[in-house]
């Protein structure tokens, strides 16, 4: 795993900026969905 990450940095070097920066924002979607569905778990709860 740690390796594929090596990869990951690496790659920014040789593909296109605004793909890294794609990358990166999917990364971020990534870690930030569960804590969004909770959110949008927990206004659900208090509309009814």
């Amino acid at each position: 795993m740690a390796s594929l990450s090596l990869f990951k940095i690496d790659r920014i070097h040789y593909f296109d900026i605004r793909y890294s920066l794609f990358d990166i924002r999917y990364s971020l979607f990534q870690s930030f969905f569960p804590v969004i569905r909770l959110a949008v778990f927990l206004a659900r709860g208090r509309t009814r």
